[in-house]
């Protein structure tokens, strides 16, 4: 669910990250390679528990079995081009004061990875301020809401015994809701 979520949030900017390191146009890579490809992006540069060499192994290995040996060669290529790059290849930065409108469209369609037609609506109907605000809330991440399907299930005793602080939602009063990473940390029984 992290890597499906996290590529349809960042793909704008996995793209732009992408294109310098591929000989081709991504248009004109197929559907499964492509996939791959953001799939590793995705892990090298937003997630840090995933190592460099095993997102390319993975990406690598994933092409090889839908697409072939040639299309597991361009997914290497491609990575390895991106991760020998130094210093890693960077997003348009926040434009300052005075920047012109293609500054900042560009920034917040690819640095907050926005279709470029939204955030041009949004500027030119709230301003940039607030466009960058709704942009950064699209992106962050979630907290997770759960609640127990036994109504008898005491979560919050459940949580705390295994190190894991909880809130209680606002919306529903049996819905706790967890910090972003805690259900890896959930003991089997919970």
């Amino acid at each position: 669910q992290e890597l499906t979520t996290g590529v349809c949030r960042w793909r704008a900017a996995i793209d732009t990250l992408l294109e310098p390191c591929c000989n081709r146009p991504l248009s004109a890579v197929d559907e499964f390679t492509l996939a791959a490809l953001r799939v590793a992006m995705y892990q090298l540069r937003w997630l840090d528990r995933v190592p460099a060499h095993a997102a390319v192994h993975a990406a690598v290995n994933a092409a090889r079995e839908r697409a072939g040996d040639r299309a597991a060669g361009f997914v290497n290529a491609v990575l390895r081009s991106y991760l020998r790059k130094s210093p890693l290849p960077a997003l348009p930065e926040r434009p300052g004061p005075g920047a012109s409108r293609r500054q900042l469209l560009t920034y917040l369609s690819i640095t907050m990875s926005h279709p470029m037609w939204l955030v041009a609506r949004w500027l030119d109907r709230y301003g940039f301020e607030a466009t960058e605000a709704w942009c950064r809330f699209n992106i962050t991440v979630p907290d997770m809401s759960v609640r127990a399907v036994r109504p008898a299930t005491d979560l919050r005793a459940a949580f705390e015994a295994a190190g894991i602080d909880v809130v209680a939602s606002p919306h529903a009063p049996d819905v706790l809701r967890l910090q972003r990473g805690a259900w890896s940390r959930l003991p089997q029984q919970v």
